[in-house]
C-alpha cells in the first residue's frame, strides 16, 4: 500500500484532474488548459499511477468519475483554493497588508503624532496587527538598528541613518 508522502504529486497535475472532472471530456479539458490532448492524458495517468488509484473509468472515448475520483475531486478542489489562498496570503503579506508592524514610541509621541499616525494606519491597513511599546530614543535606535523593531517614533539627538 502507498503512503501519502511517497506521492510525487503537483498542483498542476490537481488542476488538469479538476478540469477533466468538470468537462469529463480530455479534449475539451485540453483545450481548456492549453495543453494538448496526449500531453494531459500522460498527466492524468502519471497522477491515477502515483496516487495508486483509477480516477477515472475510461467507457467508450468517455470519461467517467470513479468513486475514488469522487473523493478525490472534493479534495482536489479544496487543496487548490487552499492553494490559492496561500499564494494571496504571503502576496498581501509582502505588500504589508497582513503581519506585524513592531512599532515604539517615545512617550510625547502619545500626546498628538501617535494618534493621528495610528488612526490613518489602521484605516489603510486594517489586518495588520500592531505591536505598539514606548521606549526611549536610545533603546529604540538599538532595536531599529538590530532589527527588532519594523518603525520608531523617537527624538534623536544626533543625526542617524
Amino acid at each position: 500500500m502507498r503512503l501519502v508522502h511517497d506521492v510525487g504529486m503537483e498542483l498542476r497535475q490537481l488542476r488538469s484532474f479538476v478540469v477533466v472532472a468538470e468537462e469529463l471530456n480530455v479534449g475539451r479539458a485540453a483545450t481548456r488548459l492549453h495543453l494538448t490532448q496526449p500531453s494531459l492524458s500522460r498527466q492524468i495517468a502519471a497522477l491515477e499511477h502515483d496516487l495508486g488509484v483509477e480516477l477515472f473509468a475510461r467507457i467508450k472515448r468517455r470519461f467517467v468519475l470513479t468513486a475514488a475520483g469522487e473523493t478525490f475531486l472534493a479534495d482536489a478542489k479544496d487543496l487548490l483554493r487552499r492553494s490559492d489562498e496561500a499564494v494571496r496570503t504571503a502576496q498581501r503579506t509582502q505588500r504589508g497588508e497582513l503581519g506585524t508592524l513592531r512599532l515604539r514610541f517615545v512617550q510625547s509621541a502619545t500626546f498628538e503624532v501617535l494618534p493621528r499616525l495610528l488612526g490613518a494606519f489602521r484605516q489603510a491597513y486594517p489586518e495588520v496587527v500592531l505591536d505598539l511599546e514606548a521606549s526611549t530614543t536610545l533603546r529604540q535606535t538599538q532595536a531599529l538598528h538590530d532589527g527588532r523593531i519594523d518603525v520608531g517614533l523617537l527624538r534623536p539627538n544626533t543625526p542617524a541613518p
